[in-house]
């Protein structure tokens, strides 16, 4: 399923759900499906940032993609779960909820090892408290930086490496980065930069 064709009520469910998520402090691990074409990955980007600058999610994509028969969404936090799917891209068969049913939660919390167990990190954070950890990182590629500002958002800034990775960094306090590997990801915010 793309996020094009979810609707403007599907889409502020999902969005909904994660500002519940972490304005309770509870953090989530999700595996983003990068599957996708570039305008639905600029989409995915603008709607994500925010997100990430809670420091409060881990994520992850698929290392092979997945079925486009059933996509879907599997988000896991402590003792809750949000899951969404639908068959192919129709979406008046689509089934999403959130859940804290202990009955359901050890099923969603198999079913999400082993998709870890076939993802690789998308993104590496650095929060404030490893200011130093990224500064060592970052001065191993010194020679090969290039900054790159945007008036999209006021306190966002964005280190690019060549095709090796994208820092982007919240540039007010507390400060964090968001180190981004995945080349298909890149390719994406360099658009979303206009710089590609």
């Amino acid at each position: 399923m793309g996020m094009e064709e979810v609707d403007e009520t599907q889409q502020k469910q999902l969005v909904n759900a994660v500002l519940m998520l972490l304005s309770k402090g509870i953090g989530i691990d999700i595996i983003h499906n990068l599957d996708r074409n570039l305008e639905e990955m600029l989409l995915g980007i603008e709607v994500w940032i925010p997100f990430y600058l809670t420091g409060m999610i881990n994520s992850y994509y698929m290392k092979k993609p997945a079925t486009a028969m059933f996509p879907q969404i599997l988000c896991t936090s402590g003792s809750i779960i949000m899951h969404g799917e639908c068959i192919g891209s129709d979406q008046s068969k689509m089934l999403s909820y959130t859940t804290t049913n202990k009955k359901l939660l050890p099923y969603f919390y198999e079913k999400q090892e082993k998709m870890l167990q076939n993802a690789n990190p998308l993104i590496k954070t650095y929060s404030e408290n490893d200011e130093e950890s990224f500064k060592s990182f970052i001065s191993q590629y010194s020679e090969n930086l290039t900054n790159a500002g945007t008036d999209k958002f006021e306190n966002i800034d964005f280190t690019i490496c060549g095709d090796k990775f994208i820092s982007v960094n919240k540039i007010s306090t507390p400060h964090m980065h968001f180190v981004i590997f995945n080349k298909q990801l890149n390719k994406a915010i360099l658009k979303f930069l206009e710089l590609e």
